[in-house]
């Protein structure tokens, strides 16, 4: 009597379900970082935005000294600014504002209107300055997982920096 093998043993498909577990329970945790590493390069890329932005809409303040004089911080009174097409972009000492023009909490005037943000961050400001907070809302702790941009008044400068430790 002669008897044709077909299929698997049962032998078989345990070992494989077994090595399958093995390598299921060394290769997920590699795959659960990407989430962190995600967040991190969305910081990364609109820190990069922000940085770009801001230095393009310096020269644009240099290019427009009648109406933007990069000596002047956004409370002087005369509200310094340069002309983005038909929207007004206000300036601290030459610097697209994080906030509009002085005290101001809105995104109007700002250099949210120079980029396109993604509705996965949220923006807000610190009072009594010309910062903007850019909080990614979808990490486990976004106070801490952030771009802050960053106007100092003492030094006329501009500084964009990344919060990853509650991604």
């Amino acid at each position: 009597m002669k008897f044709n093998k077909s299929g698997f043993t049962l032998i078989e498909l345990i070992a494989v379900i077994a090595v399958l577990a093995v390598l299921a329970a060394v290769a997920l945790p590699r795959f659960i970082n990407f989430g962190k590493s995600a967040r991190i390069a969305a910081l990364n890329g609109l820190a990069g935005t922000l940085n770009s932005t801001a230095n393009m809409g310096y020269a644009m303040c240099l290019a427009q000294p009648s109406v933007c004089n990069p000596t002047v911080s956004a409370c002087s009174g005369s509200y310094p600014y340069f002309m983005n097409g038909s929207n007004k972009i206000y300036t601290h000492y030459g610097w697209p504002s994080g906030w509009g023009a002085c005290w101001v909490n809105t995104t109007s005037g700002s250099i949210v209107d120079l980029i396109q943000l993604s509705s996965d961050f949220s923006w807000s400001t610190q009072p009594g300055n010309f910062n903007g907070i850019f909080q990614l809302q979808n990490s486990p702790d976004p106070t801490n997982c952030k771009v802050v941009y960053l106007l100092n008044s003492s030094s006329q400068t501009m500084v964009v920096s990344i919060e990853s430790s509650g991604c």
